[in-house]
């Protein structure tokens, strides 16, 4: 099938139309008496032409010219698969598709464990590991479409997931840290480069090295005494390095421990400071590879132009890694990443930066669905090919093109994460809340969200959203997407309803509505996480493998037992068998400005579970 084909058919488009190529270092495309002339100057701006073509002739013009300049030699999305769920070939193959349609020309599959290794059987083990197979046939669809795959590894930190496993008792430094300077270590990793480059045809490949704090800890110290992190690392990276060398690899790392290092004393989650003061011969010692700015919670053009120039010091190309916010929730946060995205890349733009992406990430078990981040792909190729003027209307003009979702469906969705709240101090980020999230997998007698009164009123924002969302979707394609994010918003309705009253119910001794909780609105609850829990199973075995819905399926099933026993409770207290609701006869602490993370361990019990 040709390019041309593969397009058309993803945009369901049969028109005949004739077609003449031309060599012009741009996306060209003129449409004039059913003809057309487009570049292919490269496959993307081919891709990226096929689908303008498209959209043209379904807006009903007859004549068009387009030329398009691309701000980013490279723009693309990094697709994370380690977080519970690893996306199957088809579905990446089809997310391969819609980037092309958007002209972006590079993929990074970020994967820790998540790719098979004869020599080391655990690795991946029970975890939905790629084979070679899978990886090569992933990375010649995409080349066939003119996008690079980049295979994305950790060679250091963010390994909790093999090194629990007995066989990896002679890499492990600490639960998540691999043991440095240890010959097995490197041994290891040659393995993971070594089956890298016989899946990708790439000269690219991502090391990671993120967040690794405890790198001088653990079995390291005890072998070796106090030393540098910053030695250790350099030295660790300087090794991997030259065996990225020998299977013709260059190398890009994550540059947060860096700053770390030279940073004045910050709280553990401040991983990037401007004021930073390196040492100045920074740039002769510190490891040759490509630095990746991962930031994705500034909203403030100051503090990207500041850290962009600030990693002008190392002496390294800057490659920028923004977000489409969705990990830790059911829903993904298009409103953050609209509000932290699109100043990081015009601030790319601004500070001759030609190298970005945007990551999605599955914290907390990929609750939210990949395919449903990708509707906001398109804020890194409209701005792109539009440069510093693009407005926020023209990037959801693509995804409505490209989706059928219509505009307003992108700050609804995002209602669940919603308010947002922005940091006014240093370094001036975007604050995660997870108010839905945490209203979702909450107890219902124990209400861990310390909230109540912010309920009050946000049950009828999310009776709102659900309603607003139904005529969202003009494509039978996501339709599944459309009924997953109603059912999860009337589920928030209902149960932001629930705790709001049953405890000043119990108190005061409202026997009606008790009487109400335990034979209407329980069950009622009840079963809407039941259908939810059976479309869940449906998208997700669809879209992943089966491998970490084991998870998804646990959690879902403690909610409904916990929501089986409250109704029981309550029923019983009403027929005089229980004396008390213990639960209930707990003191309610309110606490409005409660920063715990609203995910399902800290929400679902009062023990931490996974």
């Amino acid at each position: 099938m040709s390019i041309k084909d593969i397009i058309f058919k993803r945009l369901k488009f049969s028109e005949n139309i004739d077609i003449e190529y031309i060599d012009c270092n741009s996306v060209y495309v003129k449409y004039s008496n059913k003809k057309a002339i487009i570049s292919n100057h490269t496959k993307s701006f081919l891709t990226r032409g096929l689908a303008l073509l498209v959209k043209g002739i379904r807006e009903g013009k007859t004549e068009f010219e387009i030329t398009e300049k691309a701000c980013f030699e490279t723009r693309g999305a990094q697709l994370e698969l380690s977080r519970n769920g690893v996306m199957r070939v088809d579905s990446i193959k089809k997310m391969l598709e819609y980037m092309a349609c958007m002209g972006l020309n590079s993929l990074i599959l970020y994967m820790e464990d998540v790719y098979k290794m004869e020599k080391y059987p655990f690795f991946g083990y029970m975890r939905g590991a790629y084979s070679k197979e899978e990886l090569c046939e992933i990375d010649n669809y995409a080349e066939m479409l003119g996008i690079d795959v980049i295979p994305g590894i950790q060679v250091l930190g963010h390994m909790e997931q093999y090194l629990r496993w007995p066989e990896a008792g002679g890499v492990r430094s600490t639960e998540k840290i691999m043991l440095c300077g240890e010959e097995k270590t490197y041994e290891l990793i040659e393995e993971m480069i070594k089956t890298m480059r016989s899946c990708f045809k790439t000269k690219r490949i991502h090391i990671g090295c993120d967040e690794a704090f405890e790198v001088a800890l653990g079995e390291y110290v005890k072998r070796n005494g106090l030393r540098s992190s910053y030695d250790i690392i350099s030295e660790h990276v300087n090794k991997v390095t030259k065996i990225c060398d020998k299977y013709g690899f260059r190398a890009m790392m994550y540059s947060d421990l860096f700053f770390k290092f030279w940073a004045d004393e910050k709280p553990y989650y401040v991983h990037y400071d401007s004021s930073a003061k390196f040492p100045e011969n920074i740039a002769e010692t510190i490891p040759d590879t490509d630095m990746v700015f991962w930031t994705y919670g500034h909203y403030d053009d100051r503090a990207y132009d500041a850290m962009l120039k600030k990693h002008c010091e190392l002496g390294r190309k800057t490659v920028y890694l923004g977000a489409i916010w969705g990990w830790g929730d059911l829903l993904p946060r298009y409103t953050y990443s609209f509000i932290s995205l699109i100043p990081g890349l015009k601030g790319c733009i601004r500070n001759g930066i030609t190298e970005v992406f945007a990551s999605t990430w599955g914290d907390d078990g990929t609750e939210c669905n990949k395919m449903f981040e990708m509707f906001a792909f398109t804020i890194v190729s409209e701005i792109c090919f539009k440069g510093e003027s693009c407005t926020k209307e023209e990037i959801l003009e693509m995804s409505r093109f490209l989706f059928g979702v219509k505009p307003e469906f992108f700050d609804t969705v995002s209602e669940s994460g919603m308010p947002t709240a922005l940091s006014q101090e240093e370094p001036r980020e975007i604050c995660d809340t997870f108010y839905g999230a945490g209203l979702f997998w909450t107890d219902v007698l124990y209400n861990l969200t310390c909230e109540t009164e912010f309920y009050k009123e946000a049950k009828e924002r999310y009776k709102k959203s659900a309603e607003i969302i139904k005529g969202c979707f003009g494509n039978e394609e996501w339709s599944d997407f459309e009924k997953w994010a109603v059912s999860v918003y009337e589920i928030l309705e209902k149960k932001a309803e629930i705790i709001v009253n049953i405890r000043n119910a119990y108190n005061n001794n409202n026997r009606e509505y008790l009487k109400k909780l335990g034979s209407e609105l329980l069950p009622s609850l009840t079963e809407k996480y039941r259908n939810l829990h059976i479309l869940w199973k449906k998208m997700w075995l669809s879209d992943y493998k089966p491998f970490g819905w084991e998870v998804i399926d646990g959690r879902m099933g403690f909610v409904n037992a916990r929501l089986n026993y409250a109704t029981e409770c309550i029923n019983d207290y009403l027929a005089g068998k229980l004396y008390q609701i213990e639960e209930l006869e707990e003191e309610f602490i309110e606490n409005g400005a409660m920063s715990q993370h609203r995910c399902f361990k800290n929400m679902a019990s009062t023990s931490y579970i996974i």
